[in-house]
């Protein structure tokens, strides 16, 4: 008898079926270790497929001594005793979380603009000067404007065309996209800090995972 779990081993395999292939008690030292190997699937398991993992847990009779009456119950026991050991503190979970958002919203950013070292910068002064010059009256004479006098120089534009065109694609960003991005990015961070169980912050995670994921260019 084996269990179907869902479960990413400390050797980055995902596994998805679990069996106790053997148990030995030592009642001397008051613990038992059991052999449990790990298959993607169960049908992996009873196709012969070979295991995929292995390990060896020491576990206190003490978690074991109320299911030794069959083979299946101390399976069962041993199952637990893993979930156990293996299950995330909230705060654990939480910092996870807020990681995975994180990164997402750094994903969705990407899909928009140019993610590299100091590149957002680069894009807040082009923004600010460009809107300066258009504010300005558009001079003829932009060298008061850098960004905007040497990128029309190397694009052979105007310094009017290459402002226009560097507000034109900056207005979205800073105005729609980069906020959204940033409030569902700080929201649910601050959800996943305030809930109370592991469940919670994972659902959280997900639906953030969600609502970044779909902010894309249309």
């Amino acid at each position: 008898m084996g269990q179907t779990i869902d479960q990413v081993l400390s050797n980055g395999v995902r596994a998805g079926y679990r069996e106790v292939l053997r148990i030995k008690v030592d009642f001397v030292a008051g613990n038992a270790v059991a052999d449990v190997g790990y298959w993607l699937s169960e049908s992996d398991r009873t196709g012969g497929a070979p295991v995929v993992s292995f390990d060896y847990p020491l576990i206190p009779l003490a978690e074991l001594q109320a299911s030794l009456q069959s083979a299946a119950d101390t399976e069962n026991a041993v199952g637990a005793f893993l979930a156990a050991q293996q299950a995330e503190s909230l705060e654990g979970a939480q910092q996870r979380a807020r990681d995975v958002i994180d990164a997402a919203a750094g994903t969705a950013r990407a899909r928009f603009v140019t993610v590299a070292p100091g590149q957002d910068g680069t894009y807040a002064f082009k923004f600010a000067q460009a809107e300066a010059y258009l504010a300005a009256g558009a001079p003829e004479d932009a060298t008061a404007y850098p960004w905007v006098a040497l990128e029309a120089q190397e694009t052979g534009k105007t310094p009017a065309e290459a402002a226009q065109r560097i507000v034109a694609t900056g207005t979205p960003w800073t105005t729609t996209i980069g906020p959204l991005i940033e409030s569902k990015r700080v929201g649910f961070k601050d959800k996943i800090t305030a809930a109370t169980t592991v469940d919670a912050v994972l659902d959280l995670m997900r639906e953030g995972l969600s609502a970044l994921d779909a902010i894309r260019p249309e």
